[in-house]
């Protein structure tokens, strides 16, 4: 057996949304998150334009039977207006799944799906005049 390497969360290098319609995620991602499509040749992928700082990339891939996950790796964002992402979500096909669900000393969370299921969690940080200790 070969020795244990952990994965180190940092190291996050891609993130693969599998999708029923490419056209409504790629609407969906592009109003919802701002995430638009770039010009790329991979196969029938869509590539999603991320600032050249981000340590990942971003891809929608085609999957005509995608059916609402249930089991799910949930990546939360950092965001400013939690309640305006979530509007919009569900005006372009999503859900809001719940939230605002406060989380003392820390801030709020909510989370959304796509229209295809796939959930994200969003996270607004609480002002640090509110938060107490070192968090």
């Amino acid at each position: 057996m070969t020795a244990f390497t952990e994965i180190d969360p940092k190291k996050l290098c891609q993130m693969e949304i599998h999708a029923s319609r490419l056209d409504i995620s790629r609407t969906f991602y592009q109003e919802v998150f701002g995430w638009k499509a770039v010009p790329a040749e991979m196969h029938n992928y869509l590539v999603l334009d991320v600032p050249e700082d981000c340590p990942f990339g971003i891809s929608i891939v085609p999957s005509p039977a995608a059916k609402p996950s249930s089991g799910q790796i949930i990546l939360y964002f950092q965001v400013t207006d939690a309640a305006a992402i979530a509007e919009r979500a569900t005006i372009f096909g999503g859900t809001k799944k719940f939230g605002p669900t406060r989380l003392p000393a820390y801030g709020s969370i909510w989370q959304i799906a796509d229209p295809d299921g796939h959930r994200f969690g969003l996270f607004e940080k609480q002002e640090a005049t509110q938060r107490r200790g070192n968090l």
